[in-house]
Parts: structure tokens; sequence; C-alpha cells
């Protein structure tokens, strides 16, 4: 089991956030759908409120005595479908002074508003004219929507014919717009919740499988690999940086086991030599002789000991990283003559003027002590050991070449494994723990630096290290 719960996992946040999105586009659109809605229905209602008004004024008849007759027939609107009921209409004739001319007898004594401001701008207009507004008539429940249509009667006489109609069906279908986008939103939201929660479900599951596979994984069986999707996606991605990384880890478990099986191997030799020593002398006295071998072979093995350590006290610095290094300007001539000046066997060649590059001081004079000291264990006694520091276009190169017995080409890529040794013929009594090289190969990398080695048919080992001038 994973230690989040539900509501903190990614399938429900991806969830929530695919619901939060969808939903403010949803309702984003409901809400224009509904303006334009609700905006048209008012504009086709008051068209066709004006229609039903310039009909009945075309009806209207005013003599010359102020008296009123309308046609019946276009007041209930027979033959024609509005959206509202001709039947509950309320007229009212007023002329250009305010004054009510005529009304219908279902007003009785109420009397339809007169807005100053709409009367203004009626009569203000250039031909007919109308408004059209909500209002409410007396006590009725329902709101009403008045239209003033200004015409004109005999003589020119000008007049404002108001018509109010109950606005019962626009509220219904302005209603029934809300209420289905009320049932309708939260459905589709559940709705799309459950989905994105199966499609989230569906997409994240490779990575539930990564997780319990990685959590079987344990020191005894690197060597598993998560499955890789055919989906060419990120989770494909993952799994491979995830096997990349286990075969990264796989490698440095084995190293680090054969590192522990050789150093304790190395170690146990030397103090073993020594604990016989130890045995042999043990309740006798020692004559002369014998304590002199004693204390050359002792002297040897613990000389023997202390490389051993020294050189596992280098790896372990190195492998801490970057952080461990002392990173300076360092003079590869003067630190190469200083060398050199201790073994008469070596012979130095300079080719330029400026070998300062930057570096650990005391890891690159590791470095080349290990590279000297192996081509003297492997050289004929008395042989010369030629090194050559060249200045190049914005490297030094460094050659370290020696006579004696030639590398199998096959052996040369594993001459910088730790605790690797070349099968020799000759010099095998000269001790080795196969660690020289391998310091070498680290210091080389951890200065970004190139090492190499060749090989030839006589005998003639070469190693090139190639590292940036400053």
């Amino acid at each position: 089991m994973g230690n989040f719960s539900f509501l903190n996992s990614i399938r429900t946040r991806l969830t929530a956030l695919f619901l939060l999105i969808f939903g403010m586009t949803l309702i984003f659109f409901c809400s224009v759908l509904y303006y334009y809605f609700v905006t048209t229905n008012q504009t086709n209602f008051d068209l066709a409120l004006f229609n039903h008004a310039v009909d009945i004024a075309n009806t209207i008849n005013i003599d010359l005595f102020g008296s009123v007759s309308v046609d019946a027939s276009a007041i209930s609107g027979s033959g024609k479908a509005f959206p509202f009921s001709a039947g509950s209409t309320f007229l009212q004739l007023t002329d250009s002074d305010g004054r009510i001319l005529a009304r219908s007898s279902n007003l009785a004594n109420y009397a339809l508003p007169i807005d100053p401001q709409d009367w203004k701008q009626l009569f203000s207009a250039r031909g007919p004219a109308w408004i059209a507004r909500d209002i409410q008539v007396g006590k009725q429940p329902v709101t009403y929507r008045m239209l003033s249509y200004r015409s004109w009667g005999i003589m020119r006489s000008e007049y404002v014919l108001q018509i109010a109609v109950p606005t019962t069906l626009l509220e219904k279908n302005r209603l029934g717009l809300l209420t289905f986008f009320g049932i309708g939103i939260p459905l589709t939201l559940l709705v799309a919740s459950l989905g994105g929660l199966f499609l989230s479900g569906r997409a994240l599951s490779p990575v539930a499988l990564i997780i319990e596979k990685i959590r079987r994984i344990e020191a005894s069986n690197l060597t598993e690999r998560l499955p890789l999707p055919a989906t060419h996606d990120e989770i494909q991605s993952l799994s491979t940086a995830f096997n990349e990384l286990l075969e990264r880890l796989q490698r440095s478990f084995e190293s680090q086991d054969r590192f522990i099986a050789d150093a304790s191997h190395e170690l146990k030799t030397p103090l073993a030599i020594l604990r016989g020593e130890l045995d042999l002398l043990k309740g006798r006295t020692p004559d002369a002789g014998e304590l002199q071998a004693f204390y050359q072979n002792s002297s040897h093995e613990l000389d023997y000991l202390g490389r051993i350590l020294e050189n596992l006290l280098t790896l372990a610095r190195i492998d801490a990283g970057a952080a461990s290094l002392v990173m300076k300007p360092v003079r590869l001539d003067e630190l190469l003559i200083e060398l050199a000046a201790r073994e008469k066997r070596l012979s130095l060649n300079l080719f330029g003027e400026n070998f300062e590059t930057q570096g650990d001081s005391d890891l690159l004079r590791s470095l080349f002590k290990n590279l000297i000291d192996n081509a003297i264990k492997f050289s004929p006694a008395g042989s010369k050991i030629d090194i050559s520091l060249t200045e190049l276009p914005g490297t030094i190169r460094a050659q370290i070449t020696n006579a004696g017995e030639r590398i199998p080409p096959q052996l040369i890529p594993h001459i910088f494994e730790r605790f690797y040794r070349v099968p020799r013929t000759s010099n095998a009594d000269k001790p080795g723990a196969g660690l020289g090289l391998a310091i070498v190969k680290k210091i080389a990398d951890a200065h970004h630096a190139e090492i190499s080695v060749t090989s030839s048919e006589s005998g003639v080992t070469q190693f090139r290290l190639e590292i940036k001038k400053v």
C-alpha cells in the first residue's frame, strides 16, 4: 500500500483539475447560451408585441368628436400565434398631452403608467416610434411587458397606443432553461468526474505497476528490470530511466562486492604472512639471521599494506565526488620534474611553455606516480622510462613509455578495472594489488581528462593523458 491517501493521489488531483477547467468552461458556455437565449426571446417577444400593436393601431378610428373605435378581431389576434395571451391584453390610448382617450374594460379604474422620459423619447423621434419595458399592473402577480407605440389619427393628430401583455410564457421558457442547466450541469460534471477518474486510472496504471515492481526490487534481485510499455510516451521514458538507474545500481553493487572481496583477499595475504612469521618465532629463541629475515619480511609486507590502504583511501576520496577535490592551477612540468628527480631511470622531455592546468595537485601527483611506478615495475631492470609533456592547442599531452612485455589487445579494456592484473611471465615476484591503474582512470575522469594505452608487438607500452590547459 502507498503512503498517500486517495485524496492526495495524482489521479484525484488530475480529475479535480480536469473538473475545474471543464466545469468553468461549461458554466461559462451555459451562461453565454442563457444570455443569448433570454436576449433573443425578449427581442422576438417585443417584435411580436410591436406587430400586434401596429395591427391594432391600423384598426383604430378617432372621429372629429374624439370618439374612439377599435376592431375587436384585431384585439383578440384571431388567426395569429403570439408568445403571449392576446385575450389578457391591456390597451390604453393616450393623446400627445397625456390624456387618456380610451382604455380596455379589463383595466377597470387602473391606468397604464406613462414615463415622462419615454414620452419625451417617443415624441422626439421622426416617424413611428416604440418603447417596451416590464411593469406591474395593479396587484397582478404576473409581470407584464408594456409597449408604447406612437402613431397618428385623423387630421394627423398624434397619439400613443400602450399594450401590456403577461410575460408568463417568456418566464416559463427562462425557468425551463435554468432548470435544465441546474440539473444538466451537475449531472454532466458527475459523469465527467467518473470518466476522469476512470481515464486517469487507466493512464496512471503503468505508474502503479512501476511502483509495485520497484518495491519488490532489492539488493538481492537487482537484475530485474521494469517492463517497457509500447506507448512511446512519458511512461516509457520513466521506465527506461528507472531501468538505467537499476543498471547503474547493479554495476555499483557488483563493483562494491568485487572490491570488498578483492580488498579482503589482498589484506589477508600480507596479514597471514606476518602471522606465519610470528608463529614460527613463537616458543623459541631465534638467532640473528632469523630476526633479520623476519624484520625484512615484516617491513616488506607492511609497506605493501601501506600502499594498499593509501590506494583505497585515494579511491574513496575520488568516489566521494567533486566536493572532495581541491581544484586550483597546477604546473604539470614542475610536478613531473619533482617525480623524475627521485628516479634515475626517468627521462623527461618538455615540448612547449604553458603546462598549467586546473586540478587537484595531490591527485594529479598520485596519477603520474602510479603511471611511473607501473612503467618501472614492468620494465627490464636498468631500462629507461621516457616521459614527454607536449603543449597542444587547448590541451596538454603527457606520454609515459616503457619497454617490456606486450599487453594483449583484448586485455587493454580491463587494465583500468580495480584489482585487475595482467598475467605476466616475468616480474611475477613484484607485488601489486591491481589498484594503481584504477586510480589513474578515476583521477583522469574526475579532471575530465582522457587516458589511453597502446602496446606494440615489440613490447613498447605507452600511456597517454590529455588534459585541458588553463
